[in-house]
């Protein structure tokens, strides 16, 4: 996958896609699979068979929300063995784990990331990214 730092988020897409294409982005306390982009027709999504999505959408641990431009949102879905496991509530609290407990926080979202990381998903994003882009 290529890597994008946009604004304040982490951004993965499928190398050798533009950085307009479908992607997975991480930003605050929350993954995020989708792109929004200029150029990117998320509306065509729609279009797309739902056996086909719901391949991606199996990547997730747990989808919390459903947003716009989105395949769906994971948010705070980290463990430290903390009150706050699976279910940290803003960026603040995560923050303070990036800082002091960094390699814990890192391996867990490369963990995410490389669920991603398969040649079906790779197939489906650029079959996404060829209709939608």
């Amino acid at each position: 996958m290529g890597f994008y730092f946009w604004d304040n988020h982490l951004r993965w897409y499928i190398k050798g896609e533009s950085e307009n294409s479908l992607a997975v982005h991480f930003w605050a306390h929350g993954f995020v699979y989708f792109s929004v982009s200029y150029g990117f027709k998320s509306s065509k999504i729609n279009d797309f068979d739902k056996s086909k999505l719901d391949v991606i959408k199996s990547c997730y641990d747990r989808i919390d929300e459903n947003k716009p431009n989105s395949l769906g949102v994971e948010y705070g879905n980290f463990s430290f063995g903390s009150v706050y496991d699976g279910r940290f509530p803003n960026c603040v609290l995560l923050a303070w784990y990036a800082g002091n407990r960094t390699e814990e926080l890192a391996d867990q979202i490369i963990a995410k990331v490389r669920k991603f990381q398969t040649p079906e998903i790779t197939a489906l994003f650029k079959e996404i990214n060829e209709k939608c882009c």
